[in-house]
């Protein structure tokens, strides 16, 4: 919320559910920042009745909310339940058991889908193997399979789920309505809510569509977020 919309709120009211243990702390570690700086409390509401995935919270209601001082005062609920294409890939995102996730996300075929150095092919684990996604949409996926040389391009069967990996990347098709009509605000989704699609993931290591990995995500998060032993 921007700030002249926490004026006077003392309490902010957040859907949790699903969130791993790691995002449950970031959660309340911004909690802790927002009482700190504007004396508001973070609450946490059970698992959303439809299980959107982006809560269960209408425009109406939350333009109710914040029209009226006594509820502004009381709770504001975060998140708003317009399905979207991204409540399908959120169901089959929790099917993963990946620990670390490697993310990237490419829509209306704006990018390329860069495969990892060669180096990091060969020294990723057969488990890292299967954890990189690249979520897409229909018109991307086309493209990205019509341009990629034959022999990376193989289906995937997992879990009664059928997907095309390209290179090591398994291509995640968001089907249906998107939640916005920009390609960019929609390509912000998978990259600021990637632990509501992957709720089973303790790391989530978000490859730009420009950037190529040099390092297995392993290495990387034994290096920069693990603590010493």
């Amino acid at each position: 919320y921007h700030h002249r919309e926490w004026k006077g709120l003392d309490h902010v009211h957040c859907t949790g559910d699903g969130a791993s243990d790691s995002t449950s702390g970031a959660l309340r570690m911004a909690g802790a920042r927002l009482e700190a700086l504007y004396g508001m409390q973070l609450t946490f509401a059970a698992a959303s009745e439809n299980g959107s995935f982006a809560g269960d919270v209408t425009d109406d209601t939350r333009n109710a909310q914040f029209g009226d001082p006594a509820k502004m005062r009381s709770e504001i609920q975060c998140g708003f339940g317009a399905p979207s294409a991204f409540d399908a890939l959120a169901r089959e995102g929790a099917r993963s058991d990946c620990s670390v996730v490697t993310l990237t996300a490419i829509f209306e075929g704006f990018d390329r889908l860069i495969q990892p150095s060669d180096d990091c092919v060969t020294r990723l684990s057969a488990q890292e193997r299967d954890c990189f996604f690249a979520i897409v949409d229909t018109i991307s996926r086309e493209l990205l399979v019509y341009e990629a040389p034959p022999k990376l391009v193989h289906r995937v069967q997992d879990a009664g789920s059928r997907r095309l990996r390209i290179g090591v990347w398994q291509l995640l098709e968001c089907k249906g309505a998107m939640p916005f009509e920009s390609s960019r605000r929609n390509s912000r989704v998978p990259k600021l809510l990637a632990h509501r699609i992957f709720p089973a993931a303790h790391h989530i290591l978000w490859i730009d569509a420009k950037q190529q990995l040099l390092m297995p995500p392993s290495l990387l998060v034994k290096r920069f977020l693990q603590k010493p032993a």
